[in-house]
């Protein structure tokens, strides 16, 4: 073998980990919108709460002391980019649409380098085989927007990333926010 030719696998190992690290840099968070095709959006102005919503949803994260006042704060963030959106509270209980959500969290794997990348765009920060053999927690974020009655969905929306626990408080709000305004961007469809 030629010296260039012992240089080429460790030159695609570095133009790979490169890659890899350089999607790190970019967190993003995977969204994904449906909506029923016959449902008349145009004339929504009004949201009000499904009822029994907001709640705090349960999620089961004991090594996260500060959970429970993030997911606390999920109400005010969606009201917020509604507002910001045109819509307002109805405050007569007679509203356009309705509004509910939940979050939940999973255990995911490494199977592949393609689910690697994924999960370093996503936010994970373990390398790559601690990653494959330890796995890494997922976390989701759906909202769904309901006719006033609440009976029929009208639009859905979900946000997925890893939930990494060694990153600060405030980046983690901040992530929470982001993936908010990212779903309800796309809510009214078009």
């Amino acid at each position: 073998m030629t010296r260039s030719q012992h240089r080429a696998p460790r030159l695609l190992a570095g133009v790979i980990a490169a890659l890899l690290v350089g999607c790190s840099a970019q967190t993003t968070v995977d969204i994904h919108t449906d909506h029923d095709p016959t449902a008349e959006f145009a004339g929504f102005r009004t949201y009000g709460w499904v009822p029994g919503r907001p709640a705090a949803p349960a999620v089961n994260r004991g090594n996260d002391p500060f959970l429970e006042s993030r997911l606390r704060a999920i109400p005010q963030v969606i009201e917020q980019a509604l507002v910001e959106k045109g819509f307002r509270k109805d405050p007569n209980g007679r509203p356009d649409f309705r509004v509910a959500y939940r979050v939940a969290t999973e255990k995911a794997r490494i199977d592949s380098f393609q689910d690697y990348g994924w999960y370093k765009r996503a936010g994970g920060s373990k390398d790559l085989g601690t990653a494959y053999v330890t796995g890494y927690e997922e976390g989701s974020l759906t909202i769904d927007i309901v006719s006033a009655s609440g009976e029929r969905l009208l639009w859905r929306g979900t946000a997925r990333a890893v939930v990494d626990d060694s990153i600060p408080t405030t980046e983690r709000q901040a992530r929470l926010e982001r993936a908010v305004r990212q779903l309800l961007h796309a809510f009214p469809p078009r």
